[in-house]
């Protein structure tokens, strides 16, 4: 076992015995994300460089004269030596040519000239930054060095999850030394270099080490059920038959989140799953010592804990008779300072903003219309409310409006909201978007022709993967996700209150931010966009005319037709009202104020 990293030990000096020969292998140094490179040397060997499309992008080879190499599946020779069946590429003088046994088509790049170049006895000339093809491969000569030394230098040091990385051996058989390079990468079996010297050869591979389990385990079946409307798993789980022939064993099970495969020293976990939902993912645990060894260590630290607080000998218990000794003058005086300074704080009268505002009343009653949540879940407006607000802007209230009010608003009179400071900044994207300020509009993530500014930078964070994320990115992918609620609630699209009538599954549906076409949208779509702009427009002319009698009946009628369509769904009036009354009691925020009081008064 050896684990390699840009910084730390990387010491690796071992000697083996394989037959007769003393193998002594060194690891010289460490390439944290390897690549070729080939300068121009005069004293190098002609090199050239083949470029083609792989999984992860572009992909750069490059072979030596006298070399042979199999890049994906396609052997290149580069020598004096016709081998059959390759892509033979031949010298003569500064002048490159080919032969193959296949045919190939040839587009120059520049002219996007197609030529069809079959196999002949005369090789044909060899053309580079042209695109080659047989159908199945295709690839481009890009560079050619006369007399090249090939490098492997580090592209980047920091190394993630999918980094390879390129390790420089130093290999002696009977004291003759060679050098090689190995490639390895975390989860993937690495591929060998073959070393030899005389009668003795040998291989070396650094990467996973595939293991073995002594029973099998086959896939019976796999089972996913959903929420209400979406295609979110609610829960997902494997039926598996585990064959233990060793043992004659044959048991079936049935393993799910927290109910694991134990068998044999091995622990067997519900991790993830196919995309056609016909496979499933599994993760393996294999350390029978280890996982006790934990459990019994947390039970300790636990009586631990438990023992601190009732034994005379600890420093807990006499800094808490210490404590007793304060005099209770000065505590009282501590805690009127931090009341004070508490009172002042809190009774700052909030200012409301001069902006168009959705009644009180109206928007209590939207609050109470059922709402399909991306999960699936029904629950009232009123939950959802607090929930997107909390998530723009980190409160469930806004410049003293309550968040039915605000989000209600929004969406009611979106052009007045675009410049509104309302949005959640971190420290980072203070920096991207040039403000020192806490909140920012959602206007202020626009440029003057409509470009989103932070673009560029979301994508980067986007396909990094999660492990590899640093502050920036995570910072990053939140605002995104706040600027993209943000115009989900102008254009209504984060509402999903229309019940899509003959649904099996019984999705809701709610306005289409983009809609050029409305013919092409579903009928559910049209009714879902007729409603939203209908309400729209009698909640503009509410607001200016205080009358809210036309848009109090649109709320009416709508969960009428809700209760029609998908009554089987809704819950129940009286679960409506105590989840409104549980969130109006705000229980987590009054008792984390009461926390700290309580904390402030034992300092």
């Amino acid at each position: 076992p050896a684990l390699f990293a840009s910084k730390g030990n990387k010491a690796f000096n071992e000697k083996y015995k394989i037959g007769d020969a003393l193998v002594t292998v060194k690891v010289k140094s460490i390439i944290p994300n390897p690549k070729q490179t080939v300068s121009p040397a005069a004293n190098g060997k002609p090199t050239i460089k083949i470029v083609l499309a792989g999984s992860g992008g572009r992909e750069e080879y490059f072979v030596k004269e006298g070399e042979s190499k199999n890049i994906n599946g396609l052997d290149f020779n580069f020598s004096t030596n016709v081998v059959s069946g390759a892509f033979n590429i031949l010298r003569r003088g500064d002048s490159l040519f080919f032969s193959s046994q296949n045919t190939f088509t040839q587009m120059t790049m520049a002219t996007q000239q197609l030529d069809t170049l079959r196999p002949s006895s005369t090789p044909h000339p060899l053309k580079l930054r042209s695109l080659y093809s047989d159908g199945e491969n295709r690839f481009v000569f890009g560079d050619y060095f006369i007399g090249g030394d090939l490098k492997i230098i580090s592209e980047k040091m920091k190394m993630s999850s999918e980094s390879t990385v390129g390790l420089l051996l130093e290999v002696s058989i009977n004291g003759k030394i060679s050098e090689q390079y190995v490639y390895g990468q975390k989860g993937v079996q690495g591929l060998p270099v073959t070393f030899q010297e005389g009668n003795t050869k040998m291989e070396i591979s650094y990467g996973a080490k595939p293991i073995v389990v002594p029973f099998k385990i086959k896939l019976k079946d796999f089972i996913m059920d959903r929420y209400p409307g979406t295609n979110s798993a609610a829960s997902y789980a494997s039926e598996v038959q585990l064959t233990d022939d060793n043992n004659g064993k044959k048991m079936d099970y049935r393993i799910f989140m927290n109910n694991i495969l134990d068998y044999g020293g091995y622990r067997f976990f519900q991790s993830s799953f196919d995309q056609d939902e016909r496979g499933t993912y599994l993760s393996v645990n294999h350390d029978f010592w280890g996982t006790w060894i934990t459990y019994i260590g947390y039970i300790m630290l636990t009586l631990g804990f438990a023992l601190t607080l009732v034994s005379k000998k600890t420093r807990f218990y006499q800094l808490s008779q210490r404590l007793k000794q304060i005099r209770l003058s000065r505590a009282l005086s501590i805690f009127f300072i931090f009341s004070l300074i508490s009172t002042t704080s809190f009774g700052i009268e909030e200012v409301k903003p001069d902006k168009i505002v959705v009644s009180e009343d109206h928007a209590a009653l939207f609050s109470k219309v059922v709402v399909q949540d991306v999960n699936g879940r029904m629950k009232p407006m009123h939950t959802l409310d607090r929930e997107l607000l909390r998530k723009i802007s980190g409160s469930e209230s806004f410049d003293g409006l309550n968040a039915d009010q605000v989000i209600l608003s929004m969406f009611a009179a979106n052009h007045d909201w675009y410049t509104i400071k309302i949005i959640k900044l971190g420290s980072q994207t203070k920096k991207l978007l040039n403000t020192d300020q806490k909140l920012a509009s959602y206007k202020d993530f626009f440029d003057e022709q409509g470009n989103y500014k932070i673009l560029e930078a979301v994508k980067k964070a986007y396909d990094s993967k999660p492990v590899d994320r640093g502050t920036l990115e995570k910072e990053l992918i939140k605002v995104d996700e706040r600027v993209n609620i943000v115009g989900m609630i102008f254009s209504g699209s984060a509402f999903k209150i229309i019940p899509i009538p003959k649904d099996p599954n019984n999705t809701w549906t709610a306005g289409e931010m983009m809609s050029s076409d409305p013919s092409e949208l579903s009928p559910a779509n049209q009714l879902a966009n007729n409603f939203f702009s209908q309400y729209q427009s009698v909640l503009n002319e509410a607001i200016k005319s205080k009358d809210y009698s036309a848009p109090n009946k649109l709320l009416t009628e709508l969960s009428a037709f809700q209760l029609s369509i998908s009554g089987a769904v809704m819950p129940s009036a009286s679960k409506m009202q105590a989840e409104i009354f549980l969130n109006n009691l705000d229980i987590f925020g009054k008792l984390s104020l009461a926390y700290t009081f309580l904390g402030l008064f034992f300092l």
